[in-house]
């Protein structure tokens, strides 16, 4: 699967960007640099990749000298690797006691899918893993002409079971703020 920072960039696509030289130009250069001027996540991104490579750099230069310990290595790889996956894991509930758990990006992008519609738009979820619950704060923006509270009470049901569904762990909160109205056609 490849994966996708929030704004929609490919990762792999800035990594080569990040990597490009004037020997080898990147094709789409040109467009991920106009992108990446614009982009506050990209361009954070892009500062982590360089900061990461910079310490991968130095780390394998030490472990070149240094005694090679797999354990070590594989322990500090898993790390470095960290900032680039999507999203904490959330424990899922298992009958078997397994220790399974789900991105929390693939929740917040199954949540937007499932209940923006006509009258609702999500625009930012927060959760709070309080065990064995799990509190949400949601902003979102309504339609203008729609009740508030009945969009609020909506939001708040489709957030809760999406995320019941998807964890099967139990929803203490699901705080709903309405951050702004839209009219229709203005998604």
């Amino acid at each position: 699967m490849t994966e996708r920072l929030e704004c929609g960039m490919l990762k792999t696509s800035l990594m080569s960007y990040a990597n490009s030289t004037e020997t080898e130009p990147l094709p789409e250069y040109d467009t991920i640099h106009t992108h990446v001027q614009r982009c506050a996540t990209c361009q954070n991104a892009l500062a982590e990749y360089k900061n990461l490579s910079k310490w991968a750099l130095a780390l394998r230069e030490d472990t070149l000298t240094a005694p090679r310990d797999e354990d070590l290595a594989n322990s500090l790889l898993s790390r470095v690797q960290l900032p680039w996956k999507e999203g904490r894991p959330i424990a899922v509930a298992s009958e078997h006691g397994n220790d399974l758990a789900v991105s929390e990006m693939l929740l917040r992008r199954t949540t937007r899918a499932r209940c923006t519609d006509r009258d609702i738009m999500i625009l930012g979820i927060k959760v709070t893993d309080s065990k064995p619950a799990l509190e949400i704060d949601v902003d979102i923006a309504v339609r203008y002409g729609r009740r508030i509270p009945d969009a609020v009470s909506a939001a708040r049901g489709c957030i809760s079971r999406v995320w019941i569904e998807q964890t099967g762990r139990e929803v203490a909160a699901v705080n709903v703020s309405v951050l702004d109205l839209f009219e229709e056609g203005a998604k």
